[in-house]
């Protein structure tokens, strides 16, 4: 018995730290690098104004291997919305020159998922919304919330 609790402590312990260390970075790439040790998580994505001017051919790279197919090179003012299901791409949305793109989903039961992806020339917003709460960071460019589906937590 006793064996098992330190187990799981440590296993907490462990997840604690990797999850604060996906917090602390502030590099997209080094960010998008970490991503992909969340395999087993709820990954949203939704693009404000624009993915940016500097989004790369490495950044589309980093996307690709997360499993997500769209080039987002040269889409400025372009809509984005993608989810990553444990691994699995449920949705993957890229909308057109100042065109919104949206989603509404369950994801399991219990877990809701509104999405919105608008440019500069059309609201100029982003929400991913997870059960009614908006966890989007509403800054310019992609945004990222990687969600806990077991314990109902957001990660990042």
């Amino acid at each position: 018995m006793k064996n098992n609790h330190f187990i799981n402590n440590s296993h907490n312990v462990l997840s604690i730290q990797k999850n604060m260390m996906l917090r602390n970075v502030n590099v997209i790439q080094e960010y998008l690098t970490l991503l992909k040790e969340y395999d087993d998580k709820l990954i949203i994505f939704a693009v404000k104004d624009t993915p940016g001017l500097r989004f790369s051919k490495q950044l589309d790279q980093q996307l690709k291997q997360l499993g997500l197919s769209q080039q987002l090179e040269g889409k400025h003012w372009c809509g984005y919305l993608a989810i990553i299901d444990s691994g699995k791409v449920l949705l993957e949305k890229l909308g057109k020159i100042n065109e919104t793109v949206e989603d509404k989903r369950e994801i399991t039961e219990g877990i809701e998922v509104k999405l919105k992806s608008s440019p500069l020339n059309a609201e100029n917003q982003v929400e991913i919304v997870i059960n009614d709460i908006d966890y989007a960071d509403k800054k310019r460019g992609l945004n990222i919330v990687v969600f806990d589906k077991e314990v109902l937590y957001m990660i990042d």
